[in-house]
């Protein structure tokens, strides 16, 4: 309104996710054009998408928050859709799509704003990640796999209800030769690095973690006292 506009066209992802307290068509399907959009304007708020990709949706973060739905049989005519909504309107957008007005720099900045419910939400994951790393870890048995580690991370995460994005495990010396993510069947005995993405309601977070099963040499015990004092002057 500020703007001049009777309404505003989201169709970047981010915006979805970031509008929708993390609704994500990305997880539904090809990327070739637009999965879903939302048009909100005059008092509403509706979800423009596939009818294959509705139930998806709405099954999880949409579900309870009021969206209306308009939908395509096909995705092949979602843009007509797009068009439709945006036909006789004065319509601003993040994409420039049509004849919208692109004010993506706009929204950039709205949605980099810190808020009460993206720090929780992170706080959160953050804790949910944290613990299910430390749980599979504790539960791995030296000897297993790479595969059985992430297994067991995805496994708890899924349970609390978070999504895992990339669980990487490398074992043994591995990451020293570049492969952060060893092979799902190679077998680890003596160390293992891991790298965990989760999220959660749109928010993201990366969780680093190592272990050693062998005690350290003395260089590499020296080496780590040398770091840890470089990093207590910073």
């Amino acid at each position: 309104k500020e703007l001049g506009y009777e309404g505003i066209l989201l169709l970047a992802p981010e915006n979805l996710c970031w509008f929708s307290a993390g609704g994500d068509p990305r997880e539904q399907g090809s990327y070739e054009i637009p999965q879903a959009a939302l048009y909100v304007g005059s008092g509403r708020r509706v979800v423009l998408c596939a009818d294959d990709l509705a139930p998806g949706l709405f099954s999880a973060e949409l579900g309870s928050l009021g969206f209306q739905l308009k939908q395509r049989s096909t995705q092949h005519t979602l843009e007509d859709l797009f068009d439709e909504v945006c036909r006789g309107r004065r319509v601003c957008s993040d994409t420039g799509f049509g004849r919208t007005r692109s004010i993506a720099p706009r929204l950039e900045e709205l949605r980099q704003r810190s808020c009460s419910f993206a720090r929780r939400t992170v706080q959160e994951l953050a804790a949910a990640t944290t613990l299910c790393t430390e749980q599979a870890i504790g539960e791995f048995t030296r000897g297993g796999t790479a595969g059985e580690l992430a297994g067991l991370i995805a496994r708890c995460l899924t349970t609390r209800g978070m999504q895992p994005i990339q669980i990487a495990v490398s074992a043994d010396d591995d990451a020293v030769r570049g492969l952060m993510r060893s092979a799902a069947n190679t077998r680890i005995e003596r160390k293992l690095s891991v790298r965990v993405v989760s999220r959660h309601a749109g928010m993201h977070f990366v969780m680093l973690r190592s272990l050693r099963f062998e005690e350290l040499s003395e260089a590499e015990t020296q080496g780590y006292e040398l770091l840890q004092r470089q990093l207590a002057e910073i």
